[in-house]
């Protein structure tokens, strides 16, 4: 496997998932490494550059998806610039990386996938809880039939924080900016049960802004609340058996907790603490598992790793577009499987 470079945009050093995220699981993975990076100020930009030995810098994003030593471009910014840049990036002809949600809407994601395909570029989405390990062993167990006919599903999932939020987070209390609740949080743990459970169907969903403000740090006007902070959906799986899902906002412990029951053993799967507020989402906080069946009790747990809890599931998302750069192939999660993802939540508004 041959080194590709990757440019990323939106790498600030001060904010953001480029840098805590997306920068180390680019160090772990072996055939890439970070060639260029652009912010809209050239000071940060400059900053982010020295920091990662002298990558390139950019105040275009073009230019940087234009520049010869990238090879792969990664989208990690707010989603309502999602469209501007990605569509930006996508006459250089090279395969893109968005952060999810891909557009600010269904309509914005069809568009940009309609764009890559017409460019022929390949289109990749950061959809990493698929990627948890425990997760991963987990689907193993149900395709080989340890839990027998899939009978019942239940998921209870909360995102912190509590009952103040962080300043830097108080964008996504806002439905116009796509990033709340629903949108991210629902749409990773949608995107991890259908990968646990292949054909998982959503008969009915709903979503409701439960709160109307929210206490911020560092100031003393809450923040108003249109994005919806709770979520349900009735759930069909395998042949003939159901479930239900519950997703909320404000639990000051929150978690996920998914029970899959099968009629010949229980697969129980819950998040472990990962120390930080911010990461207990689905797609970031580590799961552990117990696989329950006649022949007794099995444990499910991660290996040991030096990466950050954040960099962790990125690390194997980059790891298989890596393969796919190699190769030629498109096996990571694509722009297509978003579109689909977003009219999945489509059912829940």
């Amino acid at each position: 496997m041959g080194e590709f470079g990757v440019g990323i945009i939106g790498a600030s050093p001060d904010s953001g998932w480029a840098f805590g995220a997306h920068v180390p699981a680019i160090a772990a993975t072996p055939g890439l490494r970070v060639a260029a990076v652009a912010t809209t100020r050239e000071e940060s930009a400059r900053r982010a550059a020295d920091l990662l030995g002298g990558a390139e810098w950019f105040t275009d994003p073009a230019a940087l998806a234009a520049g010869a030593t990238v090879d792969l471009v990664v989208v990690s910014v707010r989603v309502p610039r999602h469209r501007e840049l990605i569509m930006a990036a996508l006459p250089a002809g090279k395969p893109v990386l968005s952060e999810w949600p891909l557009g600010a809407s269904t309509a914005e994601a069809e568009e940009i996938t309609e764009a890559a395909r017409f460019a022929r570029v390949r289109g990749f989405t950061v959809l990493q809880g698929r990627y948890d390990p425990v997760i991963a062993e987990a689907r193993s167990l149900v395709a080989s039939g340890a839990l027998g006919e899939l009978q019942a599903l239940s998921v209870r999932s909360s995102r912190t924080p509590g009952t103040v939020f962080p300043a830097e987070l108080a964008y996504t209390l806002d439905a116009a900016n796509a990033a709340g609740t629903l949108e991210v949080h629902g749409g990773h743990l949608l995107d991890l049960l259908d990968h646990l459970v292949p054909g998982l169907e959503v008969i009915d969903g709903t979503s409701s802004p439960v709160r109307t403000a929210y206490p911020v740090t560092g100031s003393d006007e809450p923040a108003a609340v249109t994005a919806p902070d709770t979520l349900s959906a009735t759930l069909r799986v395998g042949r003939s058996g159901i479930g239900a899902l519950t997703a909320w906002d404000g639990d000051p412990a929150g978690s996920t907790v998914i029970v899959l029951q099968g009629l010949d053993g229980r697969l129980e799967l819950r998040t472990a603490d990962p120390g930080t507020p911010a990461l207990r989402q689905p797609q970031m906080a580590p799961f552990r598992g117990t696989l329950v069946t006649a022949g007794g009790t099995r444990e499910l747990a991660p290996a040991a790793s030096d990466l950050p809890v954040a960099a962790r599931n990125p690390a194997a998302l980059y790891r298989q577009v890596a393969e796919d750069l190699a190769n030629g192939t498109t096996t990571a999660p694509t722009f297509e499987e978003a579109v689909t993802l977003h009219r999945r939540l489509d059912r829940f508004r």
